[in-house]
């Protein structure tokens, strides 16, 4: 029996450690519920994933950004193309355009004086304006008069016609200006100033012309022009059956410097440079004196069918110097250098040569056809293909010049003759150089 009972405490015993370790199992069971909030911590890692994926549309939302550059294109070509052009033409204007801020003292549009007027400060005229016969017009020193086409674009459309008495006096520090509406003349701005059929005592001195498409147009008149200065125009002075003594002043940046048919012409000391010709002459006569011909890229003078004189001037660095055709007089004391092309060009007509220096030209210093020409005291020496070029029938009498002191024997080769060429008759030679040569 007490086997029986201590087996039966035995098992008793067993079974309680088995139902405590049921129950620690239990109470440990449930704390090992722990990790699962874990788990639960561990799961919204992906969260920032799916936020991440959730920003997608916020760059979805920059979407309208996209869209807006894409409507900036759409915008922008008509803009520019609108806005470049615009603002070039604008800007080409507005740096041309006269400052608004500059009122007029006096105004006219397409109008005639109908009695003797005086100008002084600004003066502004829109197309035409006319001084009639019997009418004078005063123009004070330091007048600036502008000129504005009347319609847009006809640049023919503004001048001042003169028909009456024209006296503009300037001085040297208050030139009297002529120019277009715009700051930086161009040629054609304006058509220019028209002396018609006026025989009165009109007079320019001190004036300034710009950008006007023939400055000084001179019909039928007489006209006196004292340090006249003209620029950026097609032709500075243009004469037709006119009479005009000019004095001093300068034509540059023209087409033409001075266009003379059939008139008078007296020059004196005027500076005639890069135009593209300087001096065009047609029938009448002229005289010159002390003038400078410099960088015109054509012909410095060109006559035809002229009388002349042309004396202490100089003709350097144009296209060629002197070209005289079917003309008469003498050309004397000039400096010939450097041109381009021929120094003096003479054909069919009958000029005196003497005491000029023509040197160092381009091609032929003198090229003579023709008879009836003589030349005698000048330099004619180290011109680039020869010296002299001759085609006439008649001798030829150039005897008496100064060949850059070469010897006599070897004057022939620097002479270039054509087969029909009548003979050039150039000894004796001077020695030394002429003093009197330029």
């Amino acid at each position: 029996m007490t086997l029986i009972f201590y087996r039966i405490a035995l098992l008793l015993a067993l079974t309680g450690a088995v139902t405590g370790c049921s129950l620690d199992s239990m109470i440990t069971a449930t704390p090992r519920l722990t990790p699962a909030p874990q788990k639960a911590t561990v799961d919204p890692v992906p969260l920032p994933v799916a936020k991440s994926a959730v920003v997608q549309p916020q760059v979805k939302q920059a979407a309208p950004v996209v869209e807006a550059e894409k409507i900036v294109p759409k915008v922008a070509p008509p803009v520019p193309a609108v806005s470049l052009t615009a603002a070039s033409d604008a800007g080409q204007k507005n740096e041309r355009l006269v400052n608004t801020s500059v009122s007029a003292d006096l105004a006219y549009e397409n109008d005639t004086l109908r009695e003797d007027a005086v100008w002084h400060g600004e003066v502004h005229v829109t197309g035409w304006l006319t001084v009639p016969p019997q009418v004078t017009l005063t123009i004070e020193p330091g007048t600036v008069v502008r000129f504005s086409p009347a319609a847009s674009g006809d640049s023919g459309g503004a001048g001042l016609l003169v028909q009456g008495r024209l006296v503009a006096a300037g001085a040297a520090d208050k030139q009297i200006l002529f120019t277009g509406r715009y700051v930086q003349p161009a040629t054609g701005d304006w058509q220019g100033m028209v002396l018609l059929a006026t025989d009165k005592k009109n007079l320019l001195d001190q004036c300034r012309f710009e950008g006007a498409a023939v400055a000084l147009d001179v019909f039928y008149s007489q006209v006196t022009l004292r340090d006249l200065q003209v620029s950026s125009s097609a032709t500075a002075i243009r004469l037709k059956d006119s009479y005009a003594n000019v004095a001093g002043g300068g034509v540059s940046s023209c087409g033409i410097g001075i266009k003379s048919v059939d008139s008078e012409l007296e020059l004196r000391d005027m500076n005639i440079s890069s135009n593209n010709s300087g001096m065009q002459v047609s029938g009448g006569s002229f005289y010159l004196t002390g003038a400078t011909f410099y960088s015109n890229s054509q012909a410095a003078l060109v006559a035809e069918n002229s009388k002349l004189k042309v004396t202490g001037c100089s003709f350097t660095v144009n296209g060629t110097g002197v070209d005289l055709t079917g003309s008469e007089g003498a050309v004397s004391f000039n400096k010939v250098l450097s041109n381009r092309k021929a120094g003096i060009n003479l054909a069919h007509s009958r000029i005196r040569i003497n005491g000029n220096n023509i040197s160092q030209n381009g091609e032929t210093g003198l090229k003579i056809s023709g008879s009836g020409n003589v030349a005698w005291g000048n330099v004619i020496a180290a011109n680039n293909s020869h010296d002299l070029e001759y085609s006439g029938d008649g001798d030829l009498a150039v005897m008496g010049n100064w060949w850059g002191g070469i010897a006599p024997e070897r004057i022939s080769s620097r002479i270039h003759t054509n087969d029909a060429a009548g003979r050039v008759l150039y000894l004796p030679v001077l020695r030394n150089r002429p003093q009197s040569v330029m």
